[in-house]
């Protein structure tokens, strides 16, 4: 028999959930809800896992376009992430959305209709991709004298 608070715990989840369907309203309350907000964090349960990856973009390109964000931080290494910033930025070599993510090997594709400030696609305020790994230190021994 659950106890009391497991009870409240899932009766607040039952009261505060709400299905995915695919509709393109399935995230409307969650956009709501940002309001003003100038950060919001995106997790994941798992690594790899499509649904998540599809999810994620799906709320990311909503935040851009209705909310106006204009910084996307992606766990990612320092170069690939800025390589992506350059092309949507319009100063890179790369060609094609696609081409800017040749350093990932498990990267969403979503990052292909971010908008870049210059052509069909241009908007006031660029945005930026920029890594939230932090670089590993490797601490080494002092040295003998």
């Amino acid at each position: 028999m659950p106890d009391e608070m497991t009870l409240d715990i899932a009766n607040a989840i039952r009261k505060n959930s709400h299905a995915l369907t695919g509709a393109s309203s399935d995230y409307d309350a969650l956009i709501q809800q940002v309001g003003d907000a100038r950060f919001v964090l995106l997790g994941e349960a798992s690594h790899g896992t499509h649904e998540f990856y599809r999810a994620r973009a799906q709320i990311t390109r909503r935040l851009i376009k209705e909310k106006n964000f204009n910084a996307v931080a992606v766990e990612a290494d320092w170069p690939d992430a800025y390589r992506i910033n350059s092309y949507i930025r319009g100063a890179s070599a790369d060609a094609e959305a696609i081409d800017s993510l040749a350093g990932f090997k498990r990267f969403p594709t979503w990052i292909k209709w971010i908008p870049k400030p210059h052509g069909v696609r241009a908007i006031a305020t660029p945005v930026s991709i920029i890594s939230a790994r932090t670089p590993r230190l490797t601490v080494m021994p002092p040295a003998s004298i």
